[in-house]
């Protein structure tokens, strides 16, 4: 993906991760949402974790509450990993929907009340289940993985384009 959002950085454990499979991949940057205020973390600790690593030129570190802080207009994988109180899940997936995020990733779904409730309601809302194949890792905390359904338009079956009457 060429732009990751992931709302929850704290320490940069999983920004690690992103940023490396963008250096793998040779494209891509983390937009690494916080508002730093769990302890132990820092905008300084992250940009220190992944530039120990090498990988800080994939980050960019952004300072603030979720629902306030602007998104990239276009962003291709979303990791949704902050605050667990629902309304703060519900709206980032909201979002994440609204942006046409192709791959979203919700973690945390079997530990913490916000995510497991909104999977819940995912399990059920047939129009998302139409757009979306969810993939459930229920081991740990939970992880679960949302991916956009390729939309192809119906192939147009004519006699002048088949006049043999087989394709």
């Amino acid at each position: 993906p060429d732009t990751i959002i992931e709302v929850g950085s704290w320490r940069g454990h999983s920004t690690l991760w992103l940023a490396r499979a963008c250096h793998e991949n040779g494209v891509g940057r983390v937009y690494a949402l916080d508002n730093w205020s769990l302890a132990g973390g820092s905008p300084q600790t992250l940009v220190d974790t992944l530039a120990d690593a090498g990988l800080d030129r994939y980050v960019v570190p952004v300072n603030g509450d979720s629902l306030a802080i602007e998104w990239p207009p276009v962003v291709n994988l979303a990791f949704l990993d902050g605050n667990h109180g629902r309304l703060y899940v519900e709206s980032e997936f909201q979002r994440c929907v609204q942006q046409s995020v192709r791959t979203i990733v919700l973690h945390d779904t079997t530990s913490w009340w916000g995510p497991r409730g909104l999977l819940d309601e995912l399990r059920t809302d047939s129009g998302l289940r139409e757009r979306y194949d969810i993939a459930e890792f229920p081991v740990g905390d939970g992880l679960t993985v949302l991916q956009a359904k390729e939309t192809k338009s119906a192939p147009k079956f004519t006699e002048a384009a088949y006049p043999f009457g087989y394709i």
